[in-house]
């Protein structure tokens, strides 16, 4: 049996149509979903990389081994198993990693398989070096995979004003709606952590109206914002002229 085949039927028998139908409404994608709840996707990653049977360059190919025929539930469980190779050492996960990204093209796949890269943690300066190639892309999802990663992995003492220079040298380039989102949802997470910071980037005028407005409105969506914060930030919104 090869790891083609052992995905396609894990999926076939927790397909949850109901599940599919709601997904439908919120992502959009090329690759067909077929309805697969992202906890079973994982632990379908999980045998994949555990089993024998399965050579470590058959994992390795099968992650690489994407086209528009694949269902929305295998790019998932291909993007997981990036972190679940245990063998592979960090410069062969990278190149995995990197041949993945140029795959994704929705925010469901981008952020779950980000906040799944927990290798991160281990190899931060790696990383960080490897993210650089994402900086001047055009790409929707390029950008969006280099904000959330630097979001879910970056916003830290060491790390926070190199994050904040990126965001700033990212935001004139943005132009399609996720990676836009990403930008806004980053910022209201450094507001939590880095509130005089957070504030100093809404305020010196790098961001567009429609990302401003959505970082503020996301940070007042946190339920670690008070309520008298909130209110002096709801009158910092601007009146959009997009």
């Amino acid at each position: 049996m090869n790891i083609d085949y052992f995905v396609k039927n894990e999926i076939k028998k927790n397909i949850d149509l109901k599940y599919k139908e709601f997904s439908n409404k919120l992502c959009t994608s090329k690759y067909k979903m077929l309805g697969v709840r992202i906890p079973l996707l994982k632990n379908m990653a999980k045998e994949v990389s555990k089993s024998e049977e399965f050579t470590i360059n058959k994992k390795c190919e099968y992650v690489t081994s994407i086209n528009d025929s694949c269902s929305f539930e295998e790019v998932m469980i291909k993007g997981f198993l990036i972190e679940y190779i245990k063998e592979i050492n960090i410069n062969n996960r990278l190149n995995i990693l990197q041949q993945y990204v140029q795959y994704i093209d929705n925010w469901s796949v981008c952020d779950s398989v980000c906040a799944n890269l927990k290798f991160v943690n281990k190899n931060k300066e790696e990383i960080f070096d490897f993210l650089q190639q994402y900086l001047n892309s055009d790409k929707e999802f390029y950008q969006r995979f280099l904000i959330v990663v630097l979001m879910d992995y970056y916003i830290n003492d060491e790390y926070i004003d190199k994050v904040l220079t990126i965001y700033k040298n990212i935001s004139f380039k943005l132009k399609e709606y996720y990676a836009k989102m990403a930008l806004a949802w980053a910022i209201s997470k450094v507001y939590i952590y880095y509130k005089d910071k957070a504030l100093e980037f809404l305020k010196n005028g790098n961001l567009d109206d429609f990302t401003y407005n959505k970082s503020i409105s996301k940070i007042c969506d946190s339920l670690r914002v008070s309520k008298q914060e909130k209110d002096i930030l709801r009158k910092m919104y601007r009146k959009s002229k997009e």
